[in-house]
């Protein structure tokens, strides 16, 4: 048998179709929603740390996207982020020594979920501590859209480099008794909030 290689989307595309339709065969309830999640939630990541961003999504995995048992899947809106002086000097620039305001938006492409938490925590040295590091979303129905506009993320900036400064974090979202981490990395020194998920902005 010969095997040929090769890439690019004319290539990904038939592939994920393949994956979609297996998950269409095994749950022919499930919508087009669910079965983009069952994809995506289900993706490894080939590369390492240094490669955050770089991979979209990630990589397909037919086998778990068909056998994986999942309680909830959300979207983490990464683009919709928004950061808020608490304490500083008014510019609307994450600086060094400031406190600051992190709202996140979650999208449940899953079922009802009664009660949605969020756990903010960092091991960044540019990050001197966090003061609210949990927020509460309450219910999410399939589809909807929640913030944590009213119990925020608070977190003090340390000691910044000149210009944009890539600092690590990680939101650890948990509902129905089930935790799971969603890494990501926030430019901090700039004015404008640029956002760099590790692999899938799914959980």
């Amino acid at each position: 048998e010969k095997y040929y290689r090769s890439k690019g989307t004319s290539m990904a595309c038939p592939n994920a179709a393949g994956v979609a339709a297996l998950i269409a065969s095994k749950y022919p309830d499930y919508s087009n929603d669910e079965i983009r999640a069952a994809i995506q939630a289900s993706a490894d990541f080939p590369g390492k740390d240094d490669l955050l961003g770089c991979y979209g999504t990630g990589r397909i995995n037919a086998y778990r996207a068909i056998t994986e048992e999942r309680s909830f899947v959300f979207k983490v809106i990464e683009d919709n982020m928004e950061l808020n002086e608490v304490i500083g000097n008014g510019n609307q620039i994450s600086e060094s020594g400031e406190e600051i305001s992190l709202v996140v938006k979650i999208k449940n492409v899953w079922k009802k979920v009664d009660r949605v938490t969020a756990r903010l925590s960092s091991l960044d040295s540019k990050i001197l501590s966090i003061s609210s590091g949990v927020s509460d979303f309450g219910a999410l129905l399939t589809d909807e859209t929640g913030d944590n506009a009213s119990n925020p993320f608070v977190f003090k900036i340390g000691q910044l480099e000149p210009f944009e400064n890539r600092t690590a974090f990680l939101l650890t979202v948990e509902a129905d008794g089930v935790a799971k981490e969603f890494p990501f990395r926030l430019s901090l020194g700039i004015k404008k909030i640029k956002t760099h998920p590790a692999n899938t902005s799914y959980v």
